[in-house]
């Protein structure tokens, strides 16, 4: 028999679904020299190799059929259409500003409040006009 008489014997035991320890109770074989001749750790003698092919329920020329690259690839996954993630296009720009004149009519003590007691820019302390006179 040939070296890879290990990786035969483990690809056989696993796709007959059997564990080492019941190869070994099958084939009078122990399950730690099954584990060695698996990892190469150790060369079958003919015998042994014969029990062992025995207690997979197998003929020597249905397990010498098998060789390393035999052992099954898994099914190709079918590549779908790639996903082309696109930048979203922008927002369209607002539209011009209007601008309305508006009259605001405050007392003299509506803008000394103002002035007095916020500390605002000039727009601002115009923004707060607007707002005043618009609750009015």
């Amino acid at each position: 028999m040939e070296e890879n008489f290990g990786i035969k014997l483990k690809f056989w035991r696993k796709k007959l679904g059997f564990s080492q320890n019941k190869l070994a109770s099958k084939s009078g074989v122990s399950p730690v020299t099954i584990g060695q001749i698996e990892t190469g750790k150790r060369k079958a003698r003919m015998s042994t190799q014969q029990k062992l092919v025995e207690g997979l329920d197998l003929t020597m020329s249905q397990f010498q059929g098998v060789i390393k690259q035999s052992v099954p690839e898994p099914p190709a996954i079918p590549m779908e259409k790639p996903i082309v993630y696109e930048k979203p296009a922008p927002p369209p720009p607002p539209p011009p500003a209007t601008v309305k004149e508006i009259t605001i009519v405050l007392s003299n003590l509506d803008l000394e409040i103002i002035n007095r007691t916020l500390n605002l820019t000039f727009d601002a302390k115009l923004d707060v006009l607007r707002y005043i006179n618009s609750i009015k």
